[in-house]
């Protein structure tokens, strides 16, 4: 999945600061240029459907405004958006230690049965 470069949206323009996909952050502009904020956003895969015979192909899902507070938040100091962006890298990080931790459990304990099935017989 790649992170549009730039968009619009809301009669803002939107640029790719940084990005660990999902994970972005983009600057705000408004129509003059000027600089408005930073957004730091979790991006959504959109996989390749069909609709009534209309192919909509793959991207990305940005954000509705509804999102922001759960896949997308604002700042005005670029910051605080980066601050953000690393705190949802570090969870991620730990979510997927966890879970491969589970995994590792989950194999152990297969691998103890299995062994102990093959002493019983």
């Amino acid at each position: 999945m790649n992170a549009p470069k730039s968009f619009k949206k809301n009669g803002f323009t939107y640029n790719l600061i940084k990005e660990k996909t999902p994970f972005t952050i983009y600057e705000q502009r408004n129509k003059e240029g000027v600089s408005l904020g930073f957004e730091t956003i979790i991006l959504r895969e959109r996989r390749e459907r069909n609709i009534n015979g209309s192919i909509i192909r793959a991207g990305v899902w940005l954000p509705a405004n509804e999102d922001f507070g759960r896949r997308a938040w604002s700042y005005q100091k670029r910051e605080n958006a980066e601050k953000k962006y690393e705190e949802l890298i570090l969870k991620a990080n730990e979510v997927r230690d966890t879970m491969d931790a589970k995994k590792g459990d989950e194999t152990d304990e297969t691998n103890c049965e299995t062994i102990q099935r093959t002493r019983e017989y």
